[in-house]
């Protein structure tokens, strides 16, 4: 089956700004399925100056110490 974007919905999403990055840290469900966390950075498109989003590949330290308390609470809301 095939990815359809319209079934990707978005349970609840929190920004975590750490110096000049924005991190997304997202929970979604496809189809109805179980929920899973999603980490994205924001970015815009250089060519357009358009916002959009890349997957967040390494964090620095301070990063992955910003985005805990949000990952904990995405758990609890998850597990809830």
């Amino acid at each position: 089956m095939a990815y359809n974007a319209s079934l990707d919905k978005c349970l609840s999403a929190d920004e975590i700004v750490v110096g000049q990055q924005t991190i997304i840290l997202g929970v979604y469900s496809y189809n109805g399925g179980q929920p899973k966390i999603r980490l994205q950075r924001k970015a815009f498109n250089r060519r357009t100056g358009a916002p959009c989003h890349r997957k967040i590949g390494g964090m620095s330290v301070q990063e992955a110490s910003a985005i805990s308390a949000a990952i904990v609470s995405a758990l609890t809301k998850m597990n809830s």
